[in-house]
């Protein structure tokens, strides 16, 4: 979600570049590209549908959290727990081979340092095991589709971290997100910001945190 966000905003209005310096330099990017944590740990914690979010360590994510005033910037969907968890999520970069596209990752390359100041997995307690098995499988089936960022309700519908997970969801859970208004260079109605998902309101709550 992070960086086709600014780039929308950019594009539209070039005075948006002193806030992104500015957000630069309050960034803080972890200087070490290793990471220790145990996996094992985190798989006898975690299970399908368990949804993943991270704070990125981008301009844009610290646009994204100020925005949302939520403090994580990304999303993904846990569509396997052995014999390595992996995620299944909407992004622009985070692999350099396939750019702005739905693709899976490894928890590690999901929550690498240069990616991820702190992470952390919610689970949807009203989800039955039904209704996670038809999520991974319809968002499995998006695999590789272009990431687009839009608001609701317009006319083309993009696919974003957020909407790719959410759009799969049970009515009565999808109808009880929280859209956010966004009125800003270039984006005018509701979005979707990754805290939707983990909020305790919709039945989500922790399960990790680091």
């Amino acid at each position: 979600m992070e960086s086709q966000f600014i780039m929308i905003l950019l594009k539209k209005h070039k005075s948006l570049m002193m806030v992104c310096v500015f957000l630069l330099i309050k960034s803080s990017v972890p200087s070490s590209n290793f990471y220790f944590y145990n996996e094992d740990g985190v798989r006898n914690n975690v299970k399908l549908g368990d949804f993943i979010v991270r704070q990125g360590t981008a301009y844009e994510s610290e646009l994204i959290k100020n925005l949302s005033g939520s403090q994580y910037s990304h999303v993904g969907l846990i569509i396997q727990v052995e014999p390595r968890i992996l995620i299944i999520h909407a992004t622009t970069d985070d692999k350099k081979d396939k750019p702005n596209q739905v693709i899976v990752s490894t928890l590690s390359e999901f929550v690498q340092p240069k990616l991820a100041k702190g992470w952390a997995i919610y689970r949807n307690d009203k989800l039955t095991s039904e209704d996670i098995e038809k999520i991974i499988k319809n968002t499995k089936m998006q695999m590789g589709e272009p990431f687009f960022l839009s608001v609701k309700n317009e006319k083309v519908q993009g696919v974003y971290c957020t909407t790719l997970i959410a759009n799969h969801l049970p009515k009565s859970i999808y109808h009880s997100l929280q859209w956010q208004q966004i009125d800003i260079l270039g984006l005018h109605g509701e979005i979707l910001y990754p805290n939707a998902l983990v909020d305790e309101n919709v039945g989500s709550r922790l399960i990790y945190k680091e």
